[in-house]
């Protein structure tokens, strides 16, 4: 069964989503508090607010070039820059007041992109937790399928379709959560739904694997009986010519049962070969005899 059927891959855009909670979280609600101040003198916080918007253009420019806004961001930068350029020279000079203004006029420029962005990251992530629902989905019908021919032949399968279920009930469960826009909720619900699956598909394989060593012993065993009913039926015309055989084959059956428990159909099929190449070989220098 194909692993990607089960793997699920969904990307939270971290450092996307980061940027608008650096800018309308942590820069704007500082801002607002230390234009309250008095004006004299220039708080430390000013110049950690130019840290702060110094990584949070650079975060934004990377998200506008992954998600096709870069024109439109580096335009906006540029405003934004020319305003920081501008609020450092007040704040140098010591206008402050006027210095935390212009830096805010900056950072609700770059805001205006970064909900931009985060429109886009919500919508790519939304995207990518339904075609991974899907995904599960269908690998999970595969996987019933499989079990259900299993079933209808008498075999156990209770534990695989307790998986089944239990993933089913997830994947609803990250349905409900992506309705609601619960993102993170669905991601996760949506990856325990896609173990959940894996483990199925791994004690089906196991099953499967059970299965074939099954039938594979059942037909050797056939075939064995086979051998040894030829053989009895030879000793009765020949004794002699019987019993060279037997002892020629007897290690090349006892090998042909240990590859049948192994599930070596291969292995099997060669040893096959090689008794019946002995016997063969036996009767043939008998005849030249």
């Amino acid at each position: 069964m194909p692993e990607e059927g089960y793997r699920v891959v969904i990307g939270l855009e971290a450092r996307q989503i980061l940027v608008l909670a650096l800018i309308s979280v942590l820069v704007l609600p500082l801002l607002s508090t230390v234009l309250a101040q008095p004006q004299e003198g220039c708080p430390p916080a000013l110049s950690k607010m130019f840290e702060v918007y110094s990584n949070a253009r650079e975060r934004l420019l990377k998200a506008a070039k992954r998600y096709g806004l870069e024109d439109e961001a580096r335009k906006a930068v540029e405003k934004a820059d020319a305003l920081v350029k501008e609020a450092k020279r007040l704040a140098e000079e010591g206008e402050c007041r006027e210095a935390w203004s212009k830096l805010k006029e900056a950072l609700n420029t770059l805001k205006e992109i970064a909900r931009k962005l985060r429109q886009l990251a919500q919508e790519n992530i939304e995207k990518k937790i339904k075609e991974a629902i899907e995904r599960v989905k269908t690998f999970l019908d595969k996987l019933k399928k499989a079990v259900k021919r299993l079933e209808d032949a008498g075999y156990p399968v209770d534990t695989i379709k307790a998986l089944i279920v239990k993933a089913e009930a997830k994947l609803k469960e990250a349905e409900k959560a992506l309705n609601e826009g619960k993102l993170r909720e669905a991601a996760q619900k949506v990856r325990e739904a896609a173990t959940l699956a894996r483990d199925a598909a791994k004690a089906l394989r196991d099953l499967l694997l059970k299965v074939k060593k099954e039938k594979l012993a059942e037909r050797v065993g056939k075939i064995i009986s086979t051998i040894e009913s030829r053989l009895k039926k030879l000793r009765e015309k020949n004794p002699e010519l019987a019993d060279e055989i037997e002892k020629a084959i007897r290690p090349l059956i006892e090998d042909l049962k240990r590859a049948a428990e192994a599930g070596d159909m291969g292995k099997v099929r060669s040893i096959l070969r090689k008794i019946l190449e002995t016997a063969r070989s036996i009767v043939k220098s008998r005849r030249g005899e």
